[in-house]
């Protein structure tokens, strides 16, 4: 079952949270509307499960990313509209979201919503797992690679124990400045794992 509500929300599970389903009306705030959501279900005793892709960046992040380093973008890795409950052109965001922004400015990284003017809901999944924000960011060189960025983040936000053995869900982009290409991998798996990816995402 999945919670969503219309703030930033501080905490994994907020008591304030509304679930998400067919009863629930589209509030001024920007609550959302759609059935209950599935959980992900991962596997712990297997490897993680690890893709990489391209696409085009599209003009309007390329232009966020001319004064930023990194863009958050609406989506849940590895979820679907559908999955959520949701209708396809609903955005929403990880509940992680804030505090992932928070540990990254920390970190002198400046990153803001692709829309920051827009309503960002945010959608709780009751697992002990975590889906971390769709990130992209411009690379300018190694000191600012996009995989080491979020996996510092991430450990910073959960700390080392609780990141190595929890089930992650990332996806993460990276832009070389001066083209017009985002390069993205995605992983859902055992953290250590998956983290491990993500540092490696340099290649």
């Amino acid at each position: 079952m999945a919670s969503v509500c219309a703030g930033a929300c501080r905490c994994a599970h907020p008591a304030t949270h509304r679930r998400a389903g067919p009863a629930v009306g589209r509030a001024a705030a920007g609550a959302l509307v759609g059935k209950a959501a599935q959980n992900w279900m991962v596997d712990t005793e297997s490897p993680a499960r690890i893709e990489r892709s391209s696409t085009d960046l599209p003009p309007r992040v390329g232009a966020r990313l001319e004064t930023l380093d990194a863009v958050i973008v609406p989506g849940v890795p590895g979820m679907t509209a559908e999955r959520m409950g949701l209708e396809p052109e609903e955005a929403v965001f990880p509940s992680t979201t804030t505090d992932v922004m928070k540990v990254l400015r920390e970190q002198s990284v400046q990153v803001e919503f692709e829309d920051p003017d827009a309503a960002h809901p945010l959608i709780t999944h009751k697992a002990a797992e975590y889906w971390i924000p769709v990130a992209i960011f411009i690379e300018t060189g190694a000191a600012h690679a996009a995989g080491d960025l979020m996996a510092r983040a991430i450990v910073s936000f959960l700390g080392r124990r609780r990141a190595d053995k929890s089930l992650l869900h990332v996806k993460l982009g990276r832009v070389t400045r001066g083209r017009t290409k985002i390069e993205w991998l995605e992983a859902h798996g055992k953290g250590a794992d998956v983290l491990k990816a993500m540092r490696e995402f340099r290649e």
